[in-house]
């Protein structure tokens, strides 16, 4: 999935119709995610820099960024109500992602 079609689904989610600037903002919005995803993980999703560059995660952080961009989008036209909405969502699939990883077994031997 690239940048350009988390947007478009990011877009799809807030009901608003795609415009050049969303797009130009999004790149921003989709890299400062992902350093957050990289920081939180250790996953790294590739270099970056158009919209057409391709995320090299899996479908549960690509889904995530999604709700991020909805929320950043949403800020950027002043939309509260959605951008509340979207950042909540956001902050549940990134807490998640902070549970994601191997389980240790505690239990002792016999």
């Amino acid at each position: 999935m690239t940048v350009k079609e988390i947007t478009d689904r990011a877009l799809a989610l807030l009901g608003y119709e795609p415009e050049n600037d969303y797009y130009r903002r999004a790149l921003i919005y989709v890299k400062s995610i992902l350093q957050d995803v990289e920081n939180l993980t250790g996953e790294e999703a590739g270099d970056i820099q158009k919209i057409t560059d391709e995320i090299m995660l899996n479908e549960r952080i690509k889904d995530m960024v999604t709700y991020g961009t909805a929320a950043f989008i949403a800020r950027s036209v002043g939309d509260g109500d959605s951008q509340s909405y979207f950042a909540e969502i956001f902050r549940l699939k990134r807490k998640s992602l902070a549970g994601m990883g191997q389980i240790e077994d505690v239990l002792p031997a016999i």
